[in-house]
């Protein structure tokens, strides 16, 4: 559910591509390191967080990268977050289950 809100604001904060390299990976940095922090304040329960870390910095190489080339070309950031968040929703709804016991 959070998938598709997320990368609507991820793109709206890196204008879709537009943005500074620094923008990008400091909104990109931030998210990791919250995932690591809610990782860090109980190490047993939310251990899936730590499962996806590969999933999420993956997506953000590849499918981020795409997103910027379509972002800059089509210069709708709104439309590119949100294929970029159905997508981010696919990839991690098929990797839960491939790694779940």
């Amino acid at each position: 559910m959070g998938a598709l809100p997320y990368m609507l604001a991820d793109s709206l904060v890196t204008e879709g591509g537009r943005a500074a390299l620094w923008r990008v990976l400091a909104a990109r940095g931030a998210f990791i390191a919250s995932l690591g922090a809610a990782a860090a304040l109980d190490f047993k329960r939310p251990f899936f967080l730590l499962i996806i870390l590969p999933v999420i910095v993956l997506f953000f190489t590849i499918s981020g990268l795409m997103g910027g080339f379509v972002g800059c070309r089509s210069g709708s950031p709104c439309a590119v977050g949100i294929a970029l968040g159905l997508l981010l929703a696919w990839a991690l709804g098929v990797t839960f289950p491939v790694v779940a016991r």
